[in-house]
């Protein structure tokens, strides 16, 4: 009785705060909800940017959409024009936050998956973004073929020397584009990470900030050591989060996600700027989703 009071309770706090925002607001949270609750693959496309937007599975594009936009996880500081290198941009939600918060941006996007690119480039177009270039590829260590087992939501799909399929992508080495300043490097691309950023670790003066998700799959050998690393010897300061599901007793049970163990979000700026700022707001919201890309 007393989970189902607090259950209540919670719902109740939920739909005041929801009311107590905008018309906006509201319809964004409404929308959402929509997405949320409806059927796995049932809904592949919404307004909730103020144009058409295509996605996969409505569930991811909600959970993203929060997570991008909403929270505003990858938030960071630039003036100007600022440089972004999305690897494993997905359908494009982490994109479209960047041009919304810096227009002027230039944002090089990398996605191997087919449908995955085929969904960031109607995105692109839908919303009218300039300075934005797609690139169908993967980032690795080197030109290559790589095997590459798709998902069906497309935010999972994955190089995998030991796939059984048959689907290959093609790959370029990251290290060939870090040769300019970069105000932000975005990398989520399900298990690389480690090897693509030993292979650029001599390139990564060039990088401000740098968000990584780490991905480690049962059986395979983890690598987060080497990776932090690689961070730390470049300059960086790390701030590391659960990216993924949480473990409540590990000991006991270790939650597994698509054959993930361990997903961890991690944020990587100069020793330079991770001096904690106090007094600081928190960051100001997006007035989304309303979007006016400059043309």
């Amino acid at each position: 009785m007393k989970k189902l009071i607090r259950s209540l309770l919670a719902r109740f706090d939920a739909e005041i705060t929801v009311h107590r925002r905008n018309p906006q607001q509201r319809r964004v949270e409404k929308e959402l909800r929509r997405l949320e609750s409806a059927p796995e693959f049932s809904i592949l496309t919404s307004s909730v940017f103020g144009r058409p937007l295509h996605f996969a599975s409505s569930r991811a594009f909600a959970h993203l959409y929060r997570e991008v936009v909403e929270r505003q996880t990858y938030r960071f500081e630039a003036s100007g024009s600022p440089y972004i290198i999305d690897c494993g941009a997905n359908v494009g939600i982490g994109t479209l936050y960047f041009k919304q918060l810096y227009p002027n941006a230039e944002v090089l996007c990398f996605e191997p998956d087919p449908i995955a690119f085929e969904l960031l480039q109607k995105n692109i177009q839908s919303l009218g973004l300039s300075g934005v270039t797609s690139l169908q590829k993967a980032v690795w260590t080197e030109n290559a073929q790589l095997k590459f087992d798709p998902d069906p939501s497309s935010t999972a799909g994955r190089i995998n020397f030991e796939s059984k399929g048959d689907m290959l992508v093609s790959a370029v080495p990251l290290r060939d584009f870090l040769t300019r300043p970069v105000d932000l490097l975005k990398i989520d691309i399900e298990g690389a990470e480690t090897e693509v950023l030993e292979s650029c670790k001599d390139r990564l003066f060039h990088v401000r900030n740098l968000f990584v998700e780490y991905h480690s799959y049962v059986g395979m050998p983890q690598t987060l050591h080497r990776l932090v690393a690689v961070l730390a010897e470049a300059g960086f300061r790390v701030y590391v989060e659960n990216g993924g599901r949480h473990s409540p007793q590990p000991f006991i049970e270790w939650w597994t996600h698509k054959k993930m163990d361990l997903s961890l979000n991690i944020f990587a700026k100069r020793e330079d700027q991770a001096t904690q700022k106090k007094g600081v707001s928190a960051p100001t919201k997006l007035t989304v989703p309303t979007f006016s890309a400059q043309k």
